[in-house]
């Protein structure tokens, strides 16, 4: 009876997932965006995360190697990221409202970051 209990509640936990990851020209950052399945406590989550490909010892220690930049309660297929030149990275955002997004940076360690966020008046799309 316990082990049931257990199984159904881990099963509305819900999952995440790396949907793409992509390395930044210089090779020194990886963007990762990520989509997670909140399960019964809510909906779909996308978030896009930035990290140090080789942090040093320190960065490790301090927790600095990675951080989520970008946040959104929509699917991953609304949702793309490509890396210019030297650390710039663009995220697009297809059919984003204000209200969709939960987070938003314009700039992490040595990461300039600038958003393409075509909103449209129709919920459905």
């Amino acid at each position: 009876m316990l082990a049931c209990c257990c199984l159904v509640m881990t099963s509305c936990l819900g999952k995440t997932v790396i949907i793409a990851q992509q390395v930044s020209p210089t090779g020194k950052y990886r963007a990762e965006l990520r989509e997670g399945d909140t399960g019964a406590v809510g909906g779909w989550m996308c978030a896009i995360r930035v990290a140090e490909v080789n942090p040093d010892l320190w960065t490790r220690l301090l927790g600095r190697e990675a951080d989520t930049i970008f946040g959104t309660y929509l699917r991953h297929t609304r949702i793309s990221f490509t890396w210019g030149k030297e650390d710039h990275l663009r995220i697009v955002c297809k059919g984003c409202r204000a209200a969709d997004i939960q987070l938003r940076k314009d700039a992490w360690e040595g990461i300039t970051i600038s958003y393409d966020l075509t909103a449209t008046d129709d919920p459905s799309k």
